[in-house]
């Protein structure tokens, strides 16, 4: 990333002339930010994405009824399709509202981490920085180097509230995003979106509720079962974090327009430019290939449960790809957060590889590929699955492996 961008034209002074008047703008920087130095506002990203979630409604004891029941069944069917136990404890129905909330402390967990690594870029460029021969080493261990973080988790949280509202409006249930956003032993639908996801395909809406909670029940037995998947979506988030380059310069230039853009509701997604740097496109691929890997492993376990059994199987199948071109909610957390787009090709992909390590491994031997992320393919070997089963095995004994 080439730096922290900014726009507007400064201070307040006339056409940018004089020395910037740093003053006014930690005064006003001041009144904006208050609380621990460097802190990502969990109550600010929860207010944003709240107060932007549109038309939500309550959910009856019908909705729960309903969930209860396909999230149920899902879970027996998975049973014949995978290796890894059940991990169903608490089957939910959310309404969008109760998303934001329930999964607000594994945003925090993802997001949190890349906060700090922005703040700490932040005081260690205030540290050798000069903004118009102003030297700024002094204030970076003083109270207005906790001003400037202030400011950087003000506007990660601006972002990220804007992310989670708008996975809310879109996501069938707490594992759709790839993510360990939810609580353990929880699997949920959200009544709301699944009624707008099966809407125009002519397909009764308890199969369209069956076939998103075996996504569901899938995705959240992925999560329990495989545990460094946490730390490597964290890892890979914080890695694209840490090689930000905070522009001072343009903060000392333009940074009395940010406030008042944040002010009046401007979208906060524009202050932050793609990343550029070797180790950030590093971060992504492996992110990318990760998540293509999770999806594919969804969309496969979930059609063997189904090929025999929902005569619209084809169809709901079809949608799903469809929908997850547009509206992908993993594409829509990530996309905003670091820039990246799942490619639906390596998805492709990823799912014809499962395919195939279950033909050549067996169910077993194919689940045991999680055990390690050293057995999983990189994105080039996804291409020739055979070629990259036939010459990686799973060891009698992982212990001597480092999953992190």
């Amino acid at each position: 990333m080439s730096g922290f961008g900014f726009t507007g034209d400064g201070f307040g002074n006339e056409e940018g002339k004089g020395v910037p008047d740093l003053g006014a703008l930690f005064t006003q920087l001041g009144k904006m930010f208050s609380g621990e130095a460097g802190a990502l506002p969990e109550s600010t990203i929860r207010d944003i994405a709240r107060g932007q979630l549109g038309n939500d409604r309550y959910i009856g004891h019908i909705d729960l009824a309903e969930v209860t029941e396909a999230l149920n069944l899902a879970d027996l069917w998975i049973n014949d399709t995978t290796a890894f136990p059940s991990a169903l404890r608490t089957p939910k129905a959310w309404s969008k509202a109760d998303w934001v909330e329930s999964t607000m402390a594994g945003w925090m967990s993802l997001v949190a981490p890349m906060s700090k690594s922005l703040t700490d870029g932040l005081t260690k460029t205030l540290t050798e920085s000069q903004v118009d021969g102003i030297d700024l080493s002094a204030i970076s261990s003083g109270p207005l180097a906790g001003v400037f973080q202030q400011m950087t988790g003000m506007l990660l949280a601006q972002q990220v509230g804007g992310t989670v509202a708008a996975v809310a409006k879109i996501t069938t249930g707490s594992a759709d995003t790839s993510l360990p956003l939810a609580a353990d032993g929880v699997a949920a639908l959200i009544p709301t979106n699944v009624n707008e996801w099966g809407e125009g395909l002519g397909i009764e809406m308890r199969e369209v509720r069956l076939f998103l909670a075996l996504r569901e029940i899938a995705g959240t037995r992925l999560l329990a079962e495989v545990p460094w998947l946490r730390g490597r979506l964290t890892d890979a988030v914080t890695a694209y974090g840490s090689g930000i380059q905070i522009d001072v310069q343009a903060i000392s230039e333009q940074a009395m327009d940010v406030m008042n853009a944040l002010q009046e509701g401007a979208d906060p997604r524009s202050l932050f430019t793609p990343a550029t740097t070797p180790a950030q496109e590093l971060a992504l691929t492996q992110l990318e290939t990760l998540l293509a890997l999770f999806e594919g492993w969804v969309n496969h376990v979930v059609h063997l449960a189904i090929a025999e059994r929902l005569p619209s199987h084809v169809a709901l199948e079809e949608s799903s790809r469809r929908k997850r071109v547009s509206q992908n909610p993993t594409t829509t957390v990530f996309q905003s957060l670091v820039g990246l787009e799942v490619s639906p090709r390596l998805s492709r992909e990823a799912t014809h590889f499962w395919n195939v390590a279950l033909e050549l491994k067996g169910l077993e031997g194919r689940d045991e590929l999680w055990s390690h992320p050293d057995l999983l393919p990189a994105a080039l070997e996804m291409q020739d699955p055979a070629a990259f089963l036939s010459s990686t095995s799973a060891p009698d004994d992982l212990s001597g492996l480092d999953p992190a």
